[in-house]
């Protein structure tokens, strides 16, 4: 199984046990925002202490928010590199994928940031 794979497993199961694929039913905006709130460092906290139940996931909604629209982008990117290999590379795709990958990175780059902060300030 290659990195690719285990990371769309991975994201796959921790949107399901947290519950954050029904955050954003009124898609493609989500709970009447364009962009909505998020919460960086709760969405990448894997403690979860004080949790009295299971049910609705262990995350805020802000943070539940935050790996709905991480899971969504990793979707985008990867039925575009699939279109790419399969409509052999046309100019629009080929741009699109460069984009959503620069987007993905952005994400998870922000998200690194956060908890870093996150870190220093405890």
């Amino acid at each position: 199984m290659d990195n690719k794979s285990r990371i769309q497993i991975t994201l796959g199961g921790w949107t399901s046990a947290n519950y954050a694929a029904i955050i954003c039913a009124d898609f493609p905006v989500c709970q009447g925002h364009r962009i909505p709130p998020l919460d960086i460092a709760g969405a990448f906290q894997i403690s979860q202490e004080g949790v009295q139940s299971y049910l609705g996931g262990f995350m805020g909604n802000d943070a539940r928010v935050k790996v709905y629209w991480l899971l969504l982008v990793l979707v985008v990117q990867v039925t575009l590199g699939i279109s790419n290999v399969v409509f052999s590379l046309p100019l629009s795709v080929a741009v699109a994928h460069n984009g959503v990958a620069a987007l993905l990175l952005l994400t998870m780059v922000s998200g690194m940031h956060t908890l870093g902060q996150q870190k220093y300030r405890s």
